[in-house]
């Protein structure tokens, strides 16, 4: 019987949510309609019909005949549904009993994460650089800056635009195919496990502007097209250690990340160690000439 009330409870409380969350969109877009912002529409993605019609449990959770609590995975269905966005999504997620995704630092608080990364990253004698929620490049410290003398030129040379991870592999000026003289094999593993990962990391920022910004411009790179779509196949299986070998081993370095928030995956540091004295030796070596 508890079971039947909580279950009941967090349904009430999940299909209360997702109403005043429909209602909020349906308006938006009418009034969107309305002003000439948006091409009119035979039926509005957000009524109740479009939505039980994907999800047939919604009918039976606004008559109250749901008798297990929603499935986390329909929760996310819905909210994709209504296009949330993430405080809209956790909101549903909080309602239905389940743990909510990390959100993005900003403001004030991301300044003050980022001061106290930046004061850790420079006393650090190992590669790193600090990096965000899209992978931007935020800062490096000298040893790292003197890996991308060796490899390219200066970190700072690099327009801020184009100081992303993703970007740095796949676009022509820059890209790691060129860098590293990698064959076609090796390249793929290595573009398909940091695509991967960094699908991972973004998953259910699907629909925010900054993500879809992002991917956008990268589309415009013939490689990573191409890489992002055979990814998708295996993005929804069962997690593959394979696919994130070459992000986790880096010619002979293994990465490391350094976080203080459990709440906030980003901003972090990415750093590099080897226990092989030969690798570590070549490193400082490379770092010398470019210095």
């Amino acid at each position: 019987m508890t079971e039947q009330v909580n279950a009941a409870t967090a349904n009430d409380s999940f299909i209360e949510v997702a109403e005043t969350i429909r209602i909020r969109h349906k308006r938006a877009l009418e009034d969107a309609i309305r002003n000439g912002k948006h091409p009119k529409t035979n039926s509005s993605p957000f009524s109740q019909q479009a939505i039980w019609s994907e999800f047939p449990v919604y009918k039976r959770l606004l008559e109250k005949r749901a008798k297990i609590t929603v499935p986390e995975a329909i929760v996310r269905g819905i909210a994709a549904l209504l296009e949330c966005n993430i405080s809209e999504r956790n909101m549903l997620l909080s309602a239905a009993g389940y743990k909510i995704d990390p959100e993005i630092l900003t403001s004030i608080a991301l300044q003050q994460h980022l001061d106290r990364y930046q004061n850790i990253l420079h006393k650090l004698n190992i590669p790193a650089f600090i990096v965000n929620h899209v992978w931007d490049i935020l800062e490096v410290n000298q040893v790292m800056d003197g890996l991308f003398q060796h490899y390219m030129d200066s970190f700072n040379s690099i327009p801020v635009a184009d100081r992303n991870i993703l970007n740095l592999m796949f676009d022509p000026r820059y890209g790691f195919k060129k860098l590293f003289s990698l064959d076609l094999v090796q390249w793929q593993l290595m573009a398909q496990s940091y695509i991967y990962n960094f699908r991972h990391a973004t998953k259910g920022f699907e629909l925010e502007e900054w993500y879809q910004a992002k991917i956008n411009y990268l589309n415009q790179f013939d490689d990573f097209k191409l890489i992002w779509q055979q990814v998708e196949a295996n993005l929804y299986k069962e997690y593959d250690p394979s696919l994130t070998y070459f992000t986790s081993q880096f010619f002979g370095f293994r990465s490391i990340y350094l976080s203080e928030s459990e709440k906030f995956a980003y901003p972090r540091i990415n750093a590099y160690i080897s226990d092989d004295l030969s690798a570590q030796l070549g490193l400082f070596s490379a770092t010398a000439q470019a210095q």
